[in-house]
């Protein structure tokens, strides 16, 4: 992270995974050294840091087919930064102003530096108006809060409680019934619903009769059988020979 920092600046933020590399000490360190904030990714939510897991993805695909092909992996990944996206420049354009050099045959007009509009902003309006068409916000939970929520994506939900809310959106911190903690996505926690009823039947003392009202059972309304009618009005009456009465002589 050094070398990059050298050739293209110290960010101001970064945004990462739940990696030990990323929450160990020494990171800390580094950051405070070279004075730029880091935030920290919901665990075992993929989404929270979907930009950087969809280039991971993209690129892994790029080097599989390299492998596969026997091709060169870096004029690849040149052609890759250099290859706009649907609605945006290319990520060289967007990094250096102008198209990079590559093995394809090109004017010279296109590599001079040319000022790229900043589309970043309309694009990530155009996702959030598509996105929030099908999606909604989940409720948000209190500290203290008795929930449900995962421990292990591949084992059943455990009990909790809340102890405090993460800076980053829609994270919290839930303690588990072993008083240990863990940092989780509003995704994975679910509250206990809390049931008056239950409670005060929880307190009543063991042994104690309940007396049940027999004038509160309901009576069972008389059912009046009417004879069909068709949309016409015309009574609809079942035919001679489904009745029991009929007989049939030989």
């Amino acid at each position: 992270m050094k070398s990059i920092f050298a050739r293209h600046g110290i960010p101001k933020l970064i945004v990462a995974d739940s990696g030990t590399q990323f929450t160990s000490q020494l990171f800390k360190q580094f950051s405070l050294s070279y004075e730029f904030d880091f935030v920290c990714s919901s665990p075992y939510h993929h989404k929270s840091n979907g930009l950087a897991e969809a280039h991971v993805k993209i690129v892994k695909n790029i080097l599989k087919k390299c492998e596969h092909d026997g091709t060169d992996p870096y004029l690849a990944i040149l052609n890759f930064r250099n290859t706009p996206k649907t609605n945006l420049p290319s990520p060289a354009n967007l990094l250096f102003s102008r198209s990079l050099r590559t093995k394809l045959p090109c004017h010279e007009e296109i590599l001079k530096p040319k000022i790229v509009k900043h589309y970043s902003n309309i694009n990530r309006s155009n996702n959030e108006r598509y996105y929030n068409k099908s999606s909604h916000n989940l409720k948000p939970v209190d500290i203290g809060d008795s929930v449900y929520f995962k421990k292990d994506m591949s084992k059943p939900w455990v009990r909790g409680k809340i102890l405090s809310k993460c800076n980053q959106p829609r994270s919290y911190v839930v303690e588990d019934e072993n008083n240990s903690t863990f940092k989780r996505n509003r995704v994975h926690i679910k509250v206990v619903p809390k049931n008056n009823d239950c409670r005060s039947l929880g307190n009543t003392p063991f042994g104690t009769p309940i007396r049940v009202s027999s004038d509160s059972s309901p009576e069972t309304p008389r059912v009046v059988v009417q004879n069909p009618s068709t949309k016409s009005g015309r009574s609809i009456r079942r035919p001679l020979f489904f009745s029991e009465q009929y007989q049939y002589y030989n």
